[in-house]
Parts: structure tokens; sequence; C-alpha cells
């Protein structure tokens, strides 16, 4: 019995003990956005993106199987696709919506060595446009707002902001 653990090897795979950063990804309601997936010396023969949302189960976006590209469930529409490339994959999304908000996040490697390799967190905003009028005068003010609900409200003659208002 001795001699056949004598004979039995064991292969570790080395991992990182330094975490991986999520990256931020900003995008206007309706534009375009494309996060990248960078698999750089290994084996890229399977390739999945998955969508995160905090409070929800992971959700499989789509995956890349040996060159041929599937998608799935909500994510199987003409907005999303995936783009095999030599050195991985991206995620392409067309006409961002609020709903496309979350963490994205890219796995790769062989049936056995599957390992994460990207992440981006994809926020939408609005640009807002307020017209305070004050004395008949009119003044403009410009801003981008993440998570901003895309209501209008006249606040004519209003001279302060409070929930409500908006």
């Amino acid at each position: 019995l001795i001699s056949l653990f004598n004979r039995v090897s064991l292969h570790l795979q080395p991992f990182s003990l330094t975490p991986s950063k999520i990256s931020l990804t900003k995008a206007e309601l309706g534009d375009d956005v494309t996060l990248i997936c960078s698999t750089t010396g290994i084996d890229n023969n399977l390739l999945s993106w998955f969508k995160y949302e905090l409070g929800y189960v992971i959700k499989t976006v789509g995956k890349i199987n040996y060159g041929i590209v599937q998608m799935y469930g909500q994510f199987n529409s003409s907005r999303f696709g995936i783009i095999p490339e030599a050195k991985g994959g991206s995620l392409s999304i067309s006409n961002v919506s609020q709903e496309d908000e979350g963490t994205y996040l890219c796995q790769a490697g062989s049936y056995l060595t599957m390992r994460f390799f990207n992440g981006s967190h994809l926020a939408t905003f609005i640009i807002c446009k307020i017209v305070l009028l004050q004395d008949d005068e009119e003044a403009e003010l410009n801003y981008a707002a993440l998570r901003f609900p895309p209501k209008t409200k006249n606040l004519r003659r209003t001279n302060e902001f409070t929930e409500d208002n908006f």
C-alpha cells in the first residue's frame, strides 16, 4: 500500500494572491459599449461572460465554445454579442439601458483549468439639463447623473431642490 502512494504525483496550478481589480465602465443611456477580456498566455477554447447584480444570482450572458458563440436568456438579443478574438473575447452591448447595469465577469480556459480574468462594473448615466428661472433670467446647468431616474419636472420659480422635486 505504501508503494502505491509513492507512485502518485500531485500537480497543483499556481495561483495569484493578488486580487484582480474590477474596472468601472460608464455609459450614457443609449450608448454602445465593448468590454474586453484579455486571456494572453492561456488556452481560451472556452470563454464565458457572466453578469452579477448585488442581491441576485449570477447570470450567464454567453460563451464561446471552440469558436462557436452562444448567448443565453435575456442576453440572446441583437443588443448583446460576444466577439471571439485571438487572445480573448469581447462583450458588446448596444443601446445601453439602465437594466444593463451590473458587474460583468470573464472566465476562460479549458475544461480542466477555467479561471476568471477580467471584470468591469457597467454604470449608466444620463445627461440632465436643468433650467433655473429667477427674476425672469434663465441659467442652464448641465451635469451627468449616475442612476438618475428619467423624470422631467417643471421647477419654475423653485429655489430649492428636494427629493419630491425629482
